[in-house]
């Protein structure tokens, strides 16, 4: 078992009711006050579990600094008062930070009885294979992009 340290437990705690708030405001139609007190929550929560040095390191990469700009102007979007643009902006650099870590999560998914055979499906295997094998989303907001329209957007997956 893994021991964690007491401020790392605030820490978890903080994380997962930072995601309750922000899946909470979603759900009551982009409510700006609970989506602000989610985002405070989860970044306060992130940096109590692993560290703010570590925190800060993370966020702030060189090839992390597109995805750590979206993903905190979707933040400070939000705090403004657009939660709508600013939880957008957010997926957005939340899908550009953890990339890489999408085929961990996918194959440890596989793992798990019941959620394994759900990832088996007709339907969702070939969309989870791409996401599990490949260490960008492009791929996959390609296919998404050129379903919603009959013409291919490629220039735009090109640009991002």
């Amino acid at each position: 078992m893994i021991s964690l340290t007491d401020s790392q437990k605030i820490g978890m705690g903080l994380t997962g009711f930072g995601v309750f708030f922000l899946f909470f405001g979603m759900i009551l139609f982009f409510d700006k006050a609970l989506l602000a007190i989610g985002n405070i929550l989860f970044i306060a929560g992130l940096s109590f579990v692993i560290g703010l040095e570590r925190t800060f390191r993370f966020f702030f990469q060189r090839h992390k600094i597109k995805a750590t700009g979206f993903f905190l102007g979707g933040v400070f979007v939000v705090l403004i008062g657009w939660p709508i643009i600013g939880v957008v902006l957010e997926v957005y650099g939340f899908f550009l930070l953890f990339r890489g870590f999408f085929p961990v999560a996918v194959g440890f998914i596989r793992r798990v009885p019941i959620l394994g055979s759900l990832l088996n499906l007709p339907g969702i295997r070939g969309l989870v294979d791409k996401v599990g094998e490949s260490n960008t989303m492009c791929f996959w907001l390609g296919v998404s992009l050129a379903n919603l329209s009959e013409r291919p957007m490629r220039f735009l997956i090109l640009y991002l």
